[in-house]
């Protein structure tokens, strides 16, 4: 590995410390609208389990349209993987669905969603960057 590539990567990394330092940043609200992240989070627990659904099937389908073209780890590996932590996260939302939220529990959740919205969204992206068969056309 030469020089150049290893400071490629520390900056990569600062990059990445960075942006998940601001991304799970305290709620931008002032105390006296704290409820709007409570509504948020009722919000949250109707939609995520939803979202994830149409995350899966885009990915799948993504998936299965280049499944005898890519490698098994780029169609099988890497979407398994997603799946067990989008199920996760569908568990996750279902449970809270009842639950009554302090602003605590709310500021909580939305900084953990904003992480993991963040971490899912750059998996997602690598994911479909990954060098793909190029289908020219006949």
């Amino acid at each position: 590995m030469s020089a150049g590539s290893g400071s490629l990567l520390s900056e990569l990394g600062a990059s990445l410390k960075t942006l998940l330092r601001r991304a799970s940043g305290p709620t931008p609200l002032p105390a006296d609208e704290q409820y709007l992240t409570i509504a948020q989070y009722r919000a949250f627990t109707q939609q995520m389990p939803m979202m994830y659904v149409m995350l899966l099937t885009s990915m799948w389908s993504v998936a299965f349209v280049y499944y005898t073209q890519a490698p098994l780890t780029h169609v099988l590996v890497f979407p398994a993987i997603m799946t067990a932590a989008s199920a996760n996260r569908i568990h996750h939302w279902w449970v809270k669905r009842h639950t009554e939220p302090t602003i605590e529990m709310a500021n909580r959740a939305a900084r953990k969603t904003r992480v993991l919205a963040t971490l899912m969204a750059a998996g997602f992206v690598g994911w479909v960057r990954c060098p793909l068969p190029i289908r020219r056309p006949l």
